[in-house]
């Protein structure tokens, strides 16, 4: 039984462990190496009333009397000698690791457990320098740790099983929801999970491709999320990312690495690190992306214009017809093309299904909804559909030889004054643009399923693309109710792609090596950062063959033995799942049952 608690460093996360234990009655001693250090953790643990008064409703007077409770020396002796559990939350530094437990291991009782939190070395990197390999294990916390109050377990082969539920039993014991992994794993579930997000953030702002504020909208919008990267980005600070980008810079040599050293060294010799300095990438408290002007278009692009009146869109799928449904929506004439009555005859459907959804999800009357349904024409007769069309959008099939015979037939046809925009997920355009006559016409412009919910447009020029049709397609975007996003580069992905793709697949591995349950994985995300659902939610929304896909051409591209194992088992993991007609939502059987999903249910996020 856990009753006195000393927490080694008196940091970010070392003064919140201790403030967070000490608010649930346990007997707090902090450790630190000076007086200096000392006092800066009495600082920072003062500080942290005021936010659970506002985060988490608790009195003001009882926070006090628990901060005040909280014994803090630089004495190690004095502050193990009591102690049932030790949190180690020192410097990520192994030598300084393996030198604090060896002195420890000296001054503390025989039976006190170890828990580290380091997030960058597994406890078996040090585990022998404890002189308890029986009584030593990982606790690992996130940031604000009373708002994403999860924290992962994490044992060595070396762990005691009584002690492991002791220290489970110790995270739930100070509102914790404990996150089990099964064996040990570099980054745990949730860093896992995060660091890809951060990483192709941070190079998708680097090499200026997009705003870092446009990033974050996209994340936000795709997830329902509270936060996007770079508002996660502050919640970590900035010296744990540029620790990161040092040695990724180190072993590949990649400018843009070099560009966020530059900028995040900056930062941080400004005083704007993050959340904690009151300014990072946001200013803090009220940050922008936090307000609901956040997602208004720009003024720049409110103050575009164009002279596009007739839209065709090629291709009758989900989304095609989606496009056209969103298209009227703007006022627009619609011109629906596919190339077979059956494919239009399905089309049509689903501009029915479309106009029902978007009666549902915009809170229209359903009247009002089928109305736009007459604003748009049904046809497999492409001179018809071409006839005076000001902008068509392809949303034909992935398949580069279709889309090539598409174009090929289209410029046949079409008035020299229209534009083409394609939709396509995993070509870039400049794949596409000389399959047409037009390259300066020619960009894309990607949506997101269930347009007028996700409602978001990324707009990417190809290598030829004019700036005036860029502006124009940006303008025609925002006239169909989207916010738009606008790529100044190619980037294969865009940008909700390039984040998620590596956010879904580090899942995929987690769950297919055997490290986690899907559960343990998804919840961890969850409470980690405030999102509505996981990651294996969003892979039963995305479909598991079309993940499959996904990881199917990774795997082409993998050069690296690691990556092709950890490829391999994933596919072999969505194909049982596809073979027994688990594809996901739409067929009402994924990871998850649906219509309701156990990770929607009351009891998911508890303990």
């Amino acid at each position: 039984m856990v009753k006195n608690v000393m927490v080694a460093g008196g940091g970010v996360l070392g003064s919140q462990i201790a403030f967070q234990s000490a608010v649930h009655d346990f007997d707090v001693t902090l450790y630190d190496i000076d007086e200096e250090a000392a006092k800066a953790a009495r600082k920072k643990i003062e500080a942290y009333i005021p936010r659970y008064v506002e985060d988490l409703g608790l009195d003001e007077d009882d926070l006090q009397k628990a901060a005040d409770s909280i014994k803090i020396t630089t004495d190690l002796k004095e502050a193990a000698q009591d102690a049932d559990l030790v949190v180690e939350a020192i410097a990520e530094n192994l030598d300084i690791k393996k030198d604090f437990y060896s002195d420890l291991n000296e001054l503390a009782k025989e039976d006190t457990i170890f828990a580290t939190n380091s997030s960058a070395l597994l406890p078996s990197d040090f585990k022998d320098a404890t002189g308890r390999t029986d009584k030593f294990l990982a606790l690992h916390f996130a940031n604000e740790i009373w708002d994403r109050n999860m924290a992962e377990v994490m044992g060595t082969k070396d762990t005691n099983s009584e002690v492991y539920e002791t220290v489970k039993q110790f995270a739930r014991d100070i509102g914790m929801v404990p996150t089990e992994l099964n064996f040990e794993k570099a980054g745990y579930v949730l860093n896992t999970l995060l660091i890809p997000v951060l990483r192709s953030a941070r190079e998708l702002f680097s090499k200026e491709i997009a705003k870092y504020e446009d990033i974050d909208r996209v994340w936000l919008r795709g997830h329902n999320s509270s936060l996007g990267p770079f508002g996660m980005l502050d919640i970590v600070g900035l010296a744990t990312p540029l620790e990161q980008a040092k040695s990724l810079y180190e072993e590949s040599g990649e400018d843009w690495h070099k560009t966020f050293i530059d900028f995040a060294q900056d930062k941080i010799d400004k005083g704007e690190s993050g959340k904690q300095d009151g300014k990072g990438f946001y200013d803090y408290p009220n940050p922008a992306f936090e307000q609901e002007e956040f997602f208004e278009n720009r003024q720049e692009i409110q103050d575009l214009k164009h002279d596009i009146k007739k839209v065709l869109v090629a291709g009758a799928g989900v989304l095609g017809s989606q496009i056209a449904y969103q298209t009227a929506t703007g006022g627009f004439d619609v011109v629906l093309y596919d190339i077979s009555e059956d494919a239009l005859e399905a089309g049509k459907e689903k501009l029915e299904a479309s106009a029902k959804d978007y009666a549902e999800d915009m809170g229209v009357s359903q009247d009002q909804a089928n109305d736009y349904l007459n604003q748009i024409k049904l046809t497999s007769d492409i001179e018809e559909a071409a006839d005076d069309v000001d902008l068509v959008i392809e949303a034909v099939s992935e398949n580069p030889d279709v889309k090539e015979s598409f174009y090929s037939d289209l410029c046949q046809v079409i008035p020299d004054k229209t534009g083409i925009a394609t939709n396509t997920s995993t070509l870039l355009p400049s794949d596409l643009e000389g399959m047409t006559d037009r390259p300066e016409k020619f960009a894309a412009l990607h949506f997101a399923n269930q347009i007028w919910k996700q409602n978001t447009g990324e707009v990417m020029p190809g290598t030829q693309t004019s700036d005036e049709f860029f502006d124009q397609l940006q303008a025609f975007a925002r006239d169909i109710h989207l916010l738009v996003l606008p790529l100044r580069k190619e980037k294969a992905g865009y940008l909700i792609n390039s984040m998620l793709t590596p956010h879904l697949l580090s899942a995929l591995d987690l769950l297919a090596s055997g490290a986690a349950d899907l559960e343990t994985i998804d919840r961890t995300w969850m409470i980690g950062y405030d999102e509505d659902r996981g990651p294996f939610a969003t892979i039963d929304r995305v479909g598991l063959q079309t993940t499959k896909d996904i990881a199917e051409l990774r795997l082409d591209q993998a050069e690296d033995d690691q990556e092709k194992e950890s490829l391999g088992r994933i596919i072999d993991l969505l194909q049982e799942k596809i073979d027994k007609g688990e594809s996901g939502a739409a067929d009402g059987k994924g990871f998850y049952t649906y219509p309701d999903p156990a990770y929607q249910s009351e009891d998911f996020l508890k303990a």
